[in-house]
């Protein structure tokens, strides 16, 4: 049994392929399973959206596969944890929540295919989120500035002292990366994504989310979540229906949120997500920080 543990629910992951599948067979057989089951769900939420393409049908399942997976994932491992908190990165809340019964699996779906489609208005500018590493807070501003880009690209996530989540029109960020390149970026990853997430460009169709919150059933936890906004631990209903909301267009501060639980004694941390690809960012914002790769090979 892992005592005192803080679970990391990451956001958009890796495609769940045959890679992931082969990993853990038991998490397979779950998901599988799972994905069968809500088959006529997923179907369901995607057809109230009718204008939508096959690329973004495709996308928004790619979503919801790796919600479902990441749910398996932490049901293989529930037996063996004494969770104290969980900390959830972007879309990740909606899959801590659904976790620790704070809302329905299927309920989780409805959300993501809001989420994705909610601002897909006729005519609406593409959009796109871009991690950079390598840069301090003030050099990505100056160079968003010096090519005449505020107001259209935006510092999504303090992730710490090297790593930033950029989020904001796509013809914007395209122009920008071969800038972060010329600059020595450490690293550079385009994620497609159909909102601006994390911006004030996220706020236009915000009603239209508000209101799919407001249907769902949304329970008091027993296990917080904390804020990656406030940083504070939230466990009732009206605190998690307003976190949804706001998690959509507020600027998130992970490093600020695993600082704050850092402060109060030491903890061991374990990420809910097939990529892992959180671990490296929190090693960044406090190298003792103890992030456990594997519970089964505790490293």
């Amino acid at each position: 049994m892992y005592r005192n543990l803080v679970l990391l629910f990451d956001g958009i992951g890796e495609v769940i392929g045959e890679k992931t599948l082969g990993k853990d067979p038991v998490i397979t057989e779950r998901y599988l399973r799972m994905r069968k089951h809500f088959q006529e769900v997923i179907e369901k939420e995607l057809n109230e959206f009718p204008r939508r393409s096959e690329e973004e049908e495709n996308h928004v399942k790619e979503w919801i596969d790796k919600y479902l997976y990441d749910c398996c994932m932490y049901e293989r491992w529930k037996p063996y944890m004494e969770v104290e908190a969980a900390v959830p990165y972007s879309i990740g809340l909606i899959t801590a929540l659904a976790c620790l019964q704070g809302i329905r699996i299927e309920d989780g779906i409805r959300l993501i295919v809001s989420s994705y489609f909610y601002s897909k208005g006729k005519g609406e500018k593409e959009m796109m989120l871009m991690m950079v590493a390598g840069f301090e807070k003030r050099e990505i501003a100056a160079m968003i500035e010096q090519a005449r880009e505020t107001g259209n690209v935006f510092q999504a996530a303090e992730l710490g002292d090297i790593y930033m989540l950029l989020s904001g029109l796509k013809d914007s960020m395209e122009k920008l990366y071969p800038v972060f390149i010329e600059n020595g970026a450490m690293k550079t990853a385009k994620l497609p994504a159909p909102v601006a997430y994390h911006t004030p460009l996220a706020k236009k169709h915000i009603q239209e989310f508000e209101s799919c919150v407001r249907d769902i059933e949304v329970k008091d936890i027993r296990i917080p979540i904390c804020s990656m906004y406030s940083n504070q631990m939230l466990c009732r209903k009206e605190q998690l229906q307003r976190e949804l909301v706001i998690n959509l267009y507020r600027k998130m501060n992970a490093a600020g949120c695993i600082e704050a639980i850092m402060q109060k004694r030491e903890r061991i941390f374990f990420e809910i997500g097939a990529g892992k690809s959180l671990y490296k960012i929190y090693r960044s914002i406090n190298g003792e920080i103890n992030i456990l790769k594997n519970l089964r090979e505790g490293n």
